[in-house]
């Protein structure tokens, strides 16, 4: 299922890129903006394991893997974001490995894509979850700028963020920000209604591993 709404959400972007491409003068300023993020349901079952679903391959990181800490050129992945035991804390529960799904190059903006990764961190026995996809464009701070200011139109805004971010709906389900050449979109569950104190509490872990 994780596999299968990733590549929906790729789908999404892609089309929604070459319409705006397409409808605009100058594929220059042609922006593509995420929809929604990838919302995990499943957990990892190994460290190694990998299967293809869907057009995508699915592979949980490996147990005991530390995000790297040297600035945002040496994220390799959306899995190296948070630790399992940050998603843990911020929870308030135990989760599974987590799981990461490559989605390919995402055009952002005219002639600029993005390398694009989801990862998940599912509870084994409750509904809780954090889910999260990552879109990294090198030297392109222009375009996910862009991005974001199309992401976070006509939405509720969250200072002290990164560079700019905002709620991706009422309920607070939701957080989409940008900081340098970074985008991401993050969603949480939780047993007691408060995703957005858990979505608070890994997004500044996320901006301070990038920054």
């Amino acid at each position: 299922m994780t596999a299968l709404r990733s590549l929906i959400l790729l789908l999404t972007l892609v089309l929604g890129g070459s319409l705006l491409a397409s409808c605009g003068g100058d594929d220059d300023k042609a922006t593509t903006a995420p929809t929604s993020t990838n919302r995990g349901q499943s957990s990892a079952t190994s460290n190694t394991t990998s299967t293809t679903a869907g057009g995508s391959t699915v592979t949980s990181a490996p147990i005991g893997t530390a995000p790297a800490d040297n600035g945002g050129s040496d994220i390799a992945s959306a899995c190296d974001l948070l630790t399992k035991s940050e998603v843990e804390d911020a929870l308030g529960e135990s989760v599974g490995e987590p799981v990461f799904t490559s989605l390919g190059q995402i055009p952002v903006s005219g002639g600029v894509a993005a390398d694009a990764g989801s990862c998940s961190w599912v509870s084994d026995t409750t509904i809780a979850s954090v889910s999260l996809t990552y879109y990294n464009s090198p030297g392109h701070t222009d375009a996910i700028g862009q991005m974001v200011d199309l992401a976070c139109h006509s939405k509720e805004g969250i200072d002290g963020l990164a560079d700019k971010a905002c709620w991706y709906d009422a309920q607070h389900l939701e957080i989409q920000f940008a900081t340098g050449a970074h985008f991401i979109d993050i969603f949480a569950t939780t047993q007691d209604g408060d995703s957005g104190r858990v979505l608070d509490n890994v997004s500044n872990k996320i901006t301070d591993r990038l920054s």
